[in-house]
């Protein structure tokens, strides 16, 4: 018999699971690339949200498609996924992949292969505490858009 909490908390799991997504790994064998970073340590772009959402506003397509014309270059492309710290734990993860799947959808419309792209997304775990007076910090609801070293 099917029981609904159980059912949602493996649901969860496999989110958990399934938070760092490497579209070629299924097709080549190839083990996905670390994509972890501290901020600020490497050359990249970052795509900001409104609270709760998803969707990618003007300025986040712009930044996007600049984003691309460099990602086409790259061997892999690194997209992380960031919430802020307001609400449930695994909500926070949930959005934070829902926002990194929405820019890499960005980027594949831009002509980035979806092969080269790296999805990941780190919920709450790793957003700013500094600067903040609040649980839900602009500068937590982003995604970040970056190459790896020797990615070319």
């Amino acid at each position: 018999m099917w029981n609904p909490e159980r059912g949602l908390a493996r649901g969860l799991v496999m989110l958990a699971v399934s938070a760092v997504v490497w579209a070629g790994a299924a097709t080549d064998g190839r083990s996905a690339p670390p994509c972890d970073r501290i901020p600020g340590g490497r050359d990249g772009y970052l795509v900001s949200f409104p609270t709760g959402g998803s969707g990618i506003d003007a300025v986040g397509r712009s930044t996007l498609h600049h984003a691309a014309g460099r990602a086409k270059q790259m061997a892999v492309v690194c997209v992380v996924g960031h919430a802020s710290k307001a609400g449930e734990v695994q909500r926070n993860l949930a959005l934070s992949y829902q926002r990194a799947r929405s820019v890499a959808a960005q980027l594949i419309a831009f002509g980035v292969p979806a092969q080269t792209i790296v999805i990941q997304a780190q919920g709450e775990a790793f957003g700013s505490w500094f600067g903040s007076s609040t649980n839900d910090s602009a500068s937590d609801r982003t995604v970040e858009v970056f190459f790896p070293d020797g990615s070319r």
